[in-house]
């Protein structure tokens, strides 16, 4: 799963208020071992201001991963939109019937790096931020 900002605890926030529909929360308690990755993992402290925030608690949570851009090419909200011209290849791919292809050059044989790296890199990615967060 991936969340927003989280300690090295496990503690998963949204950095505003979620929405009533949102449904992490149930599959985060449904799950037998939960693994989240986030977009900033931030002390303990700084959870601890705004506990009402938090969405996932570390007794859920087995690992926690730091992971920028880690819902790409979807929106993570608050940090950046959603990566348009990426969703239509993708949707393009899914339609055509060669998503092997898309698998094998985007995700198969590496990271999440060279993922990053292939759909263009830090300098198309930052161009997704809202709200001055880079």
């Amino acid at each position: 799963m991936h969340g927003y900002v989280g300690d090295e605890y496990g503690n998963v926030q949204m950095p505003i208020i979620r929405d009533s529909d949102d449904i992490d929360t149930l599959f985060a308690m449904g799950s037998k071992r939960l693994f989240v990755t986030v977009e900033r993992i931030v002390p303990h402290e700084v959870i601890m201001r705004h506990p009402l925030l938090t969405y996932i608690p570390h007794n859920l949570v087995e690992a926690i991963i730091l992971a920028p851009y880690g819902a790409h090419p979807v929106a993570c909200d608050g940090f950046y939109n959603a990566d348009d011209q990426h969703m239509e290849e993708y949707v393009a791919t899914a339609r055509e019937g060669t998503m092997q292809q898309y698998l094998d050059h985007y995700i198969r044989g590496g990271d999440e790096w060279s993922y990053l790296n292939k759909v263009g890199g830090l300098e198309c990615l930052t161009k997704l931020n809202v709200g001055g967060v880079a």
